[in-house]
């Protein structure tokens, strides 16, 4: 019964483990996830958790300031959380919170990432590259998106929190897959 009432439960917190490198698709998630909230096409109290962030002082921060710019100057800035690189044992803190995965590489291998949610029956959201499109099917064990296409992104991201019991049950067939 406490699976039932999962599965009917809404879908609240989004997440993205990875880099914010521009092959991660970091970008790309951040305008998707913005354009939901602000033309009111997912719940206002959605959030989404990217982890992996270089801090400013970091190489890998170069190229990262107009995204920075974009989140601050939003009105939905507080629903966006950039967290560091943090050790592997304390991700599970958030995919065990997390109701969504997103994996918005525009070029990809197979992502651990992408794994542990398989692993954990975690929704997921993935572009159609390679490794990726390998483990996920199309509305079967999850959602997949065009590559580099924040339309494309957004529409999965609203199907998905909009769609809470049938994208449980891609999670679990995800898990299946796994």
């Amino acid at each position: 019964q406490l699976e039932l009432k999962k599965s009917e439960l809404p879908i609240k917190k989004l997440l993205s483990v990875g880099t914010a490198s521009a092959r991660k698709g970091t970008h790309t998630l951040v305008e998707a996830f913005l354009y939901c909230l602000e033309k009111g096409l997912i719940p206002y109290d959605v959030t989404l958790t990217i982890i992996g962030f270089p801090s400013s002082n970091s190489p890998d921060f170069i190229g990262l300031e107009d995204l920075i710019l974009k989140i601050v100057s939003s009105k939905f800035k507080e629903h966006i959380h950039l967290i560091g690189s943090i050790a592997p044992e304390k991700l599970d803190h958030y995919y065990d919170q997390a109701d969504l995965f997103i994996q918005s590489s525009i070029l990809e291998c197979l992502p651990i990432s992408l794994l542990t949610a398989l692993s954990r029956g975690l929704p997921i959201i993935t572009t159609n590259v390679n490794g990726c499109a390998e483990a996920i099917q199309h509305k079967q064990n999850g959602y997949l998106c065009l590559p580099f296409n924040p339309h494309s992104l957004a529409n999965a991201i609203v199907e998905a929190v909009n769609h809470p019991k049938e994208s449980r049950e891609m999670g679990k067939e995800a898990q299946k897959t796994f």
